[in-house]
């Protein structure tokens, strides 16, 4: 699954599988994220859609195989915003420079653990 991605462009091709592993959820974080400008340009071609409340979640199992929904990451954008995006150029990782992203506890303890514990 993780080369058919990479090689779709889906997934950044230096990821490596040990990474995957140690870091799924950071990983989950990631695609939804560079997701999001996709989602964000559809619904924009809606004139009458005059802003977007966004939220990611990602479902985990816990220690018993239980799975859990936990919310990571919402913000909203206007459409005047929208507006000014050159959307062809536009990536995940310039979204936090143009509107206020909330990050909740639970994403900093588990994604951002995750990214420390790499380093």
């Amino acid at each position: 699954m993780i080369p058919a991605l990479q090689a779709a462009g889906a997934l950044n091709p230096d990821i490596t599988q040990t990474q995957i592993n140690v870091m799924p959820n950071m990983l989950a974080e990631a695609i939804e994220m560079e997701s999001a400008p996709i989602n964000l340009k559809v619904a924009f071609k809606n004139p009458k859609v005059k802003q977007v409340n966004y939220e990611m979640s990602l479902e985990v199992a816990d220690d018993y195989g239980n799975l859990e929904k936990h919310l990571i990451v919402k913000f909203s954008m206007p459409r005047t915003t929208a507006s000014k995006i050159n959307w062809e150029n536009f990536g995940g990782e310039q979204l936090p420079h143009i509107v206020h992203m909330y990050f909740t506890p639970w994403f900093s303890q588990n994604v951002q653990g995750e990214i420390g514990a790499e380093q």
